[in-house]
């Protein structure tokens, strides 16, 4: 390593506090925790696996705390998780002969849309939960193949997956934004213990820099997943939209250094 331990897990600590509490309200934790990684001198791959090994521990503490609170659909979730980790396997795949430059620009049209969606549409997820239902014959397979579609998303690219779940099982499962975040943050974890164990296999997780870091996520995790539930909907969106905002700024800095 070119850097010193100490120092960079006083720097990098603090940082994957904030990145696991904002990711377990809206999820996008990655766009704060993958640069303090990298910026620690871990190399790209390290440091993704870092993160997944770090997210995997942090997402669970996330998720106990929403099964407490009753804020997961119990019914919706299995086949989110089994999307998800189908999902991921392909886009990690489809990462190694594609190139994202197509995929970033999709997003530059698709994240102002999105803060649109929310600014403007009051009532988007502030229904109770209990309100609106859709047919369980329906629900589940959706749930499936949300989560297989950004599963794909977060194999090939990975930046602001657990928001867009998030969004899709407000819009789609008609849940309302708590329901959605618990539900969502027990897929995301799935996924992320998936791809850690891809990661370990693969030797690339920098443990020192990780085991320390795994105690700040469970903490930042316990933390915002608590703000989420006492809080609900109106605190919630706009965590939201600061995430897009954050995955806005990122993909138009990357998209104007590949081009």
């Amino acid at each position: 390593m070119t850097y010193s331990l100490g120092i960079t897990l006083l720097i990098i600590c603090p940082l994957i506090f904030l990145a696991c509490l904002i990711d377990s309200i809206a999820g996008g934790g990655g766009i704060i925790a993958l640069p303090a990684y990298m910026a620690a001198g871990l190399p790209i791959h390290t440091a993704y696996g870092t993160n997944k090994f770090v997210m995997a521990f942090g997402t669970s503490s996330a998720s106990i705390n929403y099964l407490r609170s009753g804020c997961v659909r119990l019914d919706l979730a299995p086949g989110g998780i089994l999307g998800s980790i189908a999902g991921a396997l392909i886009g990690t795949k489809l990462a190694l002969v594609m190139s994202a430059h197509a995929l970033e620009l999709c997003l530059i049209i698709i994240l102002p849309v999105v803060a649109v969606l929310m600014f403007f549409n009051k009532g988007f997820g502030n229904a109770p939960e209990q309100d609106i239902k859709i047919s369980w014959k329906i629900a589940v397979p959706v749930s499936f193949l949300i989560a297989f579609v950004l599963g794909i998303y977060d194999g090939f690219f990975g930046p602001g997956c657990g928001m867009f779940l998030i969004l899709a099982f407000v819009y789609f499962e008609k849940l309302d934004m708590v329901h959605a975040t618990g539900t969502t943050k027990v897929i995301n974890w799935a996924s992320n213990l998936s791809s850690a164990v891809a990661y370990a296999m693969a030797g690339k997780i920098e443990y020192k820099i990780a085991v320390p870091c795994i105690l700040c996520a469970v903490a930042g995790n316990l933390a915002g997943s608590q703000i989420a539930i006492k809080k609900g909907a109106k605190f919630i969106k706009p965590v939201l939209a600061v995430v897009a905002l954050m995955l806005l700024v990122k993909i138009v800095i990357q998209f104007v250094q590949d081009f």
